[in-house]
């Protein structure tokens, strides 16, 4: 996972238009935080005894996510508002 996030940073900075090694100075020994996740198949809505993670925001450059058909994700916008984005199977976000 160390080596996919170097390799997407590196993506991200030629797509700014900035050195390829442009984020490795803050890579070059990371807090790196690996979690899987797997959020089961929920009965209802609001029944209080469901599991998975609550609410949170995810730091640091890069969150590489698989998401499936599910959803749930939502990122912030410039205005401060929690907008979904919907889930596309094709695509890995980060």
């Amino acid at each position: 996972m160390r080596a996919l996030g170097t390799h997407l940073a590196g993506i991200l900075a030629l797509s700014l238009d900035l050195p390829e090694a442009y984020f490795g100075k803050g890579c070059d020994e990371p807090m790196v935080t690996t979690r899987l996740l797997h959020y089961p198949p929920q009965m209802g809505v609001g029944e209080g005894n469901q599991l998975g993670a609550g609410a949170h925001t995810d730091w640091g450059l890069l969150t590489i996510l698989m998401q499936d058909d599910v959803g749930g994700l939502e990122v912030q916008n410039a205005d401060g508002d929690w907008v979904n984005a919907p889930p596309d199977t094709r695509h890995i976000s980060s």
